[in-house]
């Protein structure tokens, strides 16, 4: 990965968790379907795994996204 990459990843994972953390909860699949023009469902998929290994996050079961974070 370069280090523009990185930066555009870090800046996508930051944006995503305002955007999680201005809604409260959100289902995933509504989070996705405004996103899919901009990125793939694996680096979707991988952003909400960075969020949830930071504790930002936590999806349930039926996969809605629920900020639990303090950014």
């Amino acid at each position: 990965m370069t280090e523009t990459e990185r930066k555009n990843y870090v800046d996508a994972v930051t944006q995503i968790a305002l955007a999680i953390r201005a809604k409260g909860k959100i289902p995933s699949g509504h989070l996705y379907a405004s996103l899919m023009g901009t990125m793939g469902l694996v680096t979707y998929q991988g952003i909400l795994e960075t969020l949830k290994k930071a504790g930002l996050i936590n999806v349930t079961a039926s996969h809605e996204i629920i900020y639990m974070g303090n950014i």
